[in-house]
């Protein structure tokens, strides 16, 4: 019965006269005797029912209050749902004792608990309830459950209501006590801000706030002042708006109102994000989502997690993005709440709209555009007609995008919507400028500058500014170009240093790397004008700022002593829940100054007296650059375009990797790929080297050469391109091959180890560890066999990224014979040698690796570029007694290592791999040891052959015994294995890459 009635009355279709019948039928519903008196009839009938002793209920009635407000001012998830409980039963004893003004403020209380269960309706129910047993009452209670009511309306977007209950908020709240008085001057507000009159909003909240000095005010202050800044922010006062919601936050964490120190600081983050200042608004967007979900307030949950999208879209991770809007937009669906699904969609477009997914972007932007139009949402119509815009002018429909574009701008001057006209006026700027219409570009910029430094947006500034570049270099004023450029750069560099989580500033500088790119090119061009006025110089400074920064900045901090932040003091990870994909060590820079990207004269200086010579790269849309840098100067070349190298570098990648391929094949099918691959390899060998090396050949008779790649030549093994001495020559060179993130971190990297305590052992070696209980040696000691032994959360997740299902993983025997052969060729007594079950997390985490100069790891290697934080090195996943164990190194526990060593090898499949960031370069575990402190790290760019892995180890290790630098000893090794018939063939060797430095 009780079931049946509450589907009745969420319907709304249960009666005074219904209710009273229920309540006679179903004693002790409290629903029931509220709606008594909503009817004449029932009320008469009510007056004659048998009243219950005032002295025994009013009480306890008030104890029970008292118990439900304190739960509801530190609210949890289950405390809110006691305060209900707590609630109803205090209004049913207040009724019985004939005291329903005292219940009608129960009501309220409880429709306060409904509202931060995002259950609005019921919420509505007991506001109007609170009326009904008001009714003719305290004009207080009447105006706050009034207020509340427009409240509730503003947020379910009901502009009918919204005015109805407005307009009686307005008529009650004349002479009523100053906290009353303002909490309807707020509700007014709120109608206001939705009827898109911020001004008029902005001066009731002021007035609001002159009524509250009373210091038991302080919560409704902060209410008010949170209300304040996002009026601000619909005026497009963005500063203005961050005081308020600053000050909302701190007063109501001066209160300890934990609900409203999350509402404040989901506010922040829009606002902190906009203004470049994506790790506070990180902070704020993360605490603020842990609150809500605790409390189980829905509406604030899905308003986070768009913000999050919001941030992530930001910083220029999408596919994270993409997964916050998504959350979003279910929640939203669940609340039928089409105002938030609208900015979820908007969201998830944008995400795969910049993950290229064009057409799934724009089924998207179609759903977001008649979602708009169905409540006449202005704003979001205009968007949507920008983000179509987009699309056509990609499909080349010039006029319809030309259409949808200027309809956005002036649908938004209409409006007042100063932010929307800035972004229409951007897209339609860069649209002109795609169409070679320069005049009309830089009217469209010209006019959306002014409204992005009016609300101090520094990511639009930027673009602006990067457009207008753009604009001047197509009319060929490169002089104006420049200026304007560097602008932007000047900009983002001063942003930089807010973005302090390490991978958030490589992914903010991936998504920045186009204006570096237009710098670049925009330098080269007044280079070949202008040769003698050192613009090839600046340009190669200007590469050099664009790589691999983040790293950069992780080196610099290394060498700050007793800094509590440095990154190899705390690990933020948490190694149990795989769900945790944004977990990263935090960085400070522990000098208070930012770490300095290396001028062409100190590069210089880095690789003077080693007869090296340093190869710079940076691959462009149009065009390509090669420096070369020696200690006697600098020469720069241009090379083809991306696509084209592009083009020959896959065939190479595919004719080197065969082996790998065929592996599953058909005998004759595999003989069939192999034998081709092995004839086409060096004639795409010969070819990509002539474009990336053939400019420079006659300055390849060197010791060294320093490679430094750009995009996708971060995954060329240059050990497998023919060396000449000059162009034309038939003779072969074969310098020390070394790779760098960029030519800075070679200087980062010297000034970290000089930091560092010396090694005072030689060699830590691990290999051959145990992954299951099927394993023999777990049998040996009488664990029985287990198939399907479940592997961690983490390592499971990984795989499941990399495209593998495996349940378990294979035993490397080769790899505990190469670690055997290896400590064998080491002097005695100052080696680690761990295998099999010793070959474990604890012996890595807690092994004190920083003593020893050598570390190697011969053991399956995962690289997850979706989450690189779940990258890692997989160690011993059983214990002795055939339990499992954490076995799974992951990225962000080899940041956390304290390591001095010279040289990491990472005898792995796929070692040298992980996600590509653009200018930041690949995030995977070299990177991660590299930060650890390890000089250099050899790791390799494809699944390496285990037999060849130990034989080349072994002759690389005793090339080091024997006195010979990591560097030439990598190699020697590599030349030595070319030579023998067998492994002749670059897919055995040259898979094998050094990073570091070459010393």
């Amino acid at each position: 019965m009780q079931e049946q009635f509450k589907s009745l009355e969420r319907r709304g279709a249960l009666t005074p006269v219904w209710a009273l019948l229920v309540m006679l039928l179903v004693p002790g519903l409290p629903q029931c005797s509220m709606l008594l008196h909503q009817h004449p009839t029932v009320a008469i009938l009510a007056h004659h029912w048998p009243p219950i002793q005032h002295d025994t209920l009013r009480p306890r009635a008030e104890e029970l209050r008292a118990q439900a407000l304190a739960l509801i001012r530190k609210p949890t998830r289950d405390g809110l749902d006691r305060a209900a409980e707590r609630l109803r039963e205090s209004a049913r004893l207040f009724i019985g004792a004939r005291l329903t003004e005292a219940a009608a403020e129960d009501y309220l209380s409880l429709g306060e608990v409904y509202s931060f269960r995002s259950q609005f309706q019921r919420a509505l129910n007991m506001y109007q309830l609170a009326l009904v047993l008001n009714h003719g009452g305290s004009p207080d209670i009447r105006c706050l459950a009034l207020s509340r009511i427009t409240a509730i309306y503003v947020t379910l977007t009901d502009a009918l209501q919204i005015k109805k209950y407005s307009n009686q908020v307005m008529e009650c709240a004349r002479a009523l006590k100053p906290q009353i008085k303002a909490q309807a001057m707020a509700a007014q507000g709120l109608g206001l801000m939705y009827a898109r009159d911020p001004t008029a909003a902005l001066n009731l909240f002021r007035a609001a706030k002159e009524l509250l000095r009373d210091p038991q005010d302080v919560d409704l202050l902060a209410s008010v002042s949170l209300n304040e800044g996002q009026a601000f922010f619909q005026s497009g006062d963005t500063k203005s708006a961050l005081g308020s919601e600053r000050l909302a936050k701190r007063l109501w964490q001066s209160s300890q109102n934990i609900h409203g120190t999350a509402r404040a600081e989901s506010a922040l983050g829009l606002l902190l994000v906009l203004m470049g200042e994506p790790d506070e608004a990180a902070t704020n967007y993360k605490d603020a989502l842990m609150t809500f979900r605790s409390i189980g307030d829905l509406e604030n949950e899905a308003v986070t997690l768009n913000g999050l999208g919001v941030l992530s879209a930001e910083i220029g991770n999408y596919q994270e993005s993409y997964r916050y809007f998504s959350g979003a937009r279910k929640v939203f669906a669940q609340l039928e709440d089409p105002t938030g699904q609208l900015a979820a969609i908007d969201g998830q477009a944008r995400a795969k709209w910049k993950m290229g997914h064009y057409v799934q972007a724009r089924r998207l932007y179609e759903i977001k555009l008649h979602l708009a139009q169905r409540p006449a949402n202005d704003r979001m119509r205009a968007s949507a007609s920008v983000n179509l815009a987009d699309f056509y002018a990609r499909q080349h429909m010039a006029k319809k995008a030309e259409e949808f574009y200027v309809f956005a701008v002036e649908l938004c001057r209409q409006v007042h919507h100063d932010l929307g006209r800035m972004d229409a006026l951007i897209h339609l700027g860069h649209f002109y400028i795609e169409q070679g219409d320069d005049s009309k570009a830089l009217g469209a910029l010209q006019e959306a500058l002014p409204l992005a430094e009016s609300n101090a947006l520094a990511a639009s500034q930027a673009q602006i500014h990067f457009e207008t570049a753009a604009a001047y270099q197509l009319m060929n004023d490169l002089t104006r170009a420049r200026l304007e450029i560097e602008k932007t750069i000047q900009i983002i560099e001063t942003q930089r240093p807010k973005v302090a989580d390490f991978g958030s500033r490589a992914a903010y500088f991936s998504s920045v790397h186009g204006y570096y790119q237009l710098y670049i090119g925009i330098l080269m061009e007044l280079h070949t004008k202008f040769p003698e006025e050192g613009y090839a110089r600046r340009a190669f400074e200007a590469a050099e700022s664009s790589k691999v920064r983040s790293l950069l900045d992780l080196l610099a901090g290394a060498t700050g002593a007793g800094c509590e932040n440095h990154p190899t003091a705390t690990v933020a990870a948490d190694r149990s829940a795989p769900e945790n994909s944004t977990a990263r060590p935090a960085l400070t820079d522990c000098s208070g100054r930012a770490p300095s990207v290396l001028t062409l004269s100190q590069v210089q200086s880095e690789i003077r007296g080693d007869d090296a010579i340093l190869l710079e790269y940076a691959l462009g849309q149009q065009h390509s650059y090669l420096w070369a840098v020696d200690e006697a100067g600098m020469t720069v070349y241009e090379l083809p375009e991306m696509k084209t190298i592009a083009d020959q570098t896959a065939p190479l990648f595919h004719a080197l990797t065969a082996r790998q391929r065929a592996q599953g094949m058909k005998t004759i099918e595999a003989s069939r790929t192999i034998l081709n691959a092995d004839r086409f390899a060096p004639l795409y060998a010969a070819r990509l080297s002539r474009t990336l090396l053939g400019p420079v050949a006659h300055l390849l008779a060197r010791k060294r050469v320093i490679i430094v790649p750009d995009g996708l030549l971060q995954y060329v093994p240059f050990a497998a391109l023919p060396l000449t001495s000059q162009a034309g020559s038939q003779k072969t060179v074969a310098p020390v091959i070394v790779s760098l993130p960029s030519a800075s971190t070679l200087s980062a990297i010297r000034s970290a180890a000089a930091a560092h305590v010396q090694p005072t052992a030689l060699a830590a070696i691990f290999g051959d560890p145990v992954f299951g209980r099927d394993d023999i040696r777990c049998r040996a000691c009488g664990a029985r066999g287990n198939r399907t032994q479940e592997l961690p959360a983490t390592l499971r997740s990984a795989l499941m990224d990399t495209g593998n299902s495996a349940v378990r993983l294979p035993r490397l025997e080769e790899s505990g014979q190469e670690a055997r052969w290896i400590a064998a060729l080491m002097p005695k007594g100052k080696n680690l040698l761990a295998t099999g079950f010793d070959a474990n997390l604890d012996a890595v985490i807690k092994g004190d690796l920083g003593k020893y100069r050598y570390l190697h790891f011969a053991t399956h290697g995962l690289l997850d570029a979706k989450r690189p934080e779940f990258s890692g090195l997989v160690l011993s996943l059983v214990n002795r007694r055939g339990k499992p164990v954490d076995g799974f190194l992951q990225l962000n526990d080899i940041y956390g290592l304290k390591l001095s060593a010279d040289l990491v090898v990472l005898s792995s499949c796929d070692s040298a791999l992980g996600k590509d960031l653009s200018s930041e370069g690949v995030i995977g575990l070299t990177r991660a040891f590299l930060s650890a402190g390890s000089r250099g790290v050899v790791a390799t760019l494809w699944r390496v052959d285990d037999q060849a892995t130990s034989i080349l180890m072994k002759r690389f290790y005793g090339r080091i015994r024997a006195g010979e630098s990591p560097a030439a000893a990598l190699r020697g090794a590599q030349s030595e294995m070319a030579a023998i018939p067998r492994w002749k063939y670059p897919y055995y060797w040259a898979a094998f890459i050094l990073q570091g430095d070459y010393r």
